[in-house]
């Protein structure tokens, strides 16, 4: 599996002891991610995250109370409202030891209420297991790769993303390469901009001559 390395990784768990095993690993694997743990959802954005591909899903995110499916379903839809923008093409991935109590009604809200945040691809990984492994990563991408025959072509846009992502870091060290390193960075790089800009407009009406 390829994951995202564009920063469109998110993980919802209010216990960090359980996923601490996972973004060890995705640090390990040079893969960013957005971790959002805060019951009462003070961390999350103030705006939806651009472009999210991969969603890691702990069912139970309010603990230690005796709440209606409800209101947990309620707290899960808070936090997409909140991090993911309407429409967006991601893969959920049911993170959670409580998958047989609520993922059925979390389903019916995907075809209903929640229409517009319905992931393309829902998963289901063993959460226990997978914080036993040493390869925690490694035990999560075998088990996306067997559970998800439609991954590929998702799988071949993610590398498209990741390579059009990284192009762009090393278009702006190459850029910024022409610039000398000094107190006057920012002014260097602001006159090489203006000149790009104006070179680019004159390429751009000679198209239209």
């Amino acid at each position: 599996m390829i994951l995202p390395r564009n920063g469109k990784v998110v993980i919802f768990d209010d216990k960090y002891e359980d996923v601490q095993a996972l973004l060890g690993a995705l640090s390990k694997d040079s893969v960013p991610y957005h971790y959002y743990q805060d019951e009462g959802g003070e961390d999350l954005p103030t705006q939806p995250i651009k472009n999210v591909r991969l969603v890691f899903l702990d069912l139970e995110l309010i603990t230690g109370q005796s709440l209606p499916v409800k209101n947990i379903i309620g707290a899960i839809a808070g936090r997409l409202f909140a991090v993911i923008e309407p429409g967006t093409k991601y893969v959920l991935i049911y993170w959670s030891t409580k998958e047989d109590r609520y993922r059925e009604v979390l389903d019916d809200a995907f075809v209903n209420g929640l229409s517009d945040y319905k992931p393309i691809l829902t998963l289901s990984l063993n959460k226990v297991e997978a914080l036993k492994q040493s390869d925690t990563l490694n035990f999560i991408s075998q088990g996306i790769r067997e559970k998800a025959d439609d991954f590929k072509l998702f799988e071949i846009f993610t590398l498209w993303e990741n390579l059009v992502n990284e192009s762009a870091g090393y278009l702006i060290n190459d850029f910024t390469d022409f610039i000398k390193s000094d107190e006057n960075w920012d002014d260097g790089a602001k006159y090489v901009l203006y000149k790009l800009g104006t070179v680019l407009k004159n390429k751009f009406f000679n198209l239209f001559l």
